[in-house]
Order: structure tokens, then sequence, then C-alpha cells
């Protein structure tokens, strides 16, 4: 599938978990926190799977990703030479199009 896009002109779409990976990481890079509502995630979670698992707690989202999903999802962004700035700020979007809260970083 991912063949098939490039093939077809356009570069692969960014995953979901792309994108939280990409935010995630960012956070825990700065030494910061978002907090969505009552989920907090970034630099006070015990790892990057607990943080994910909270964002996408904190969209609505059941999937529970594991240490393997995440590694996949850096590959691949890595592979497909997307911006992390730009998952990042998908990943923004989709927080403020799925909650009613502000995120608040801290």
């Amino acid at each position: 599938m991912r063949n098939q896009r490039r093939a077809c002109g356009g570069g692969p779409k960014p995953s979901i978990l792309q994108a939280a990976v990409a935010l995630i990481d960012g956070l825990r890079e700065d030494g910061l926190d978002m907090q969505v509502g009552r989920h907090v995630f970034g630099r006070s979670s015990t790892s990057d799977v607990d943080a994910v698992n909270a964002l996408y707690r904190a969209i609505g989202i059941d999937t529970r990703p594991d240490l393997v999903d995440l590694h996949h999802a850096r590959r691949d962004t890595a592979l497909d030479h997307v911006s992390v700035e730009r998952l990042q700020d998908a990943m923004r979007t989709l927080i403020a199009r799925r909650t009613p809260e502000v995120p608040e970083i801290r």
C-alpha cells in the first residue's frame, strides 16, 4: 500500500499514531506536559506508551498502541520523510476538533 501511494504521485498519508508520537516526543524532549480535560501526558508520563495512550483517551480513541507500534510509527515517519512539525500540527488540530477543552501546556 505504501508503494502504491508513492507510485500515484502523492506521498503516504501519515497515521494518527505517527502524529501522536511526534507530539509526545516533542513534549517529552522539551520537558513539558499537556493537559486535555483530565488527561495529562508528556514529561510526567511513566513511558512513551503511557503518554500516547493518555493522549488517545483524551481524544476518544479506544486503541492502545504498544512499544512496537510506536517504533513502527517513528520508522514510518523517517521513511516517509514527513515533517515532525507537520505531524505535531495535525495532532493539535485533531485534539481541538475532538475535545471541547482547550489543551494546556505546562
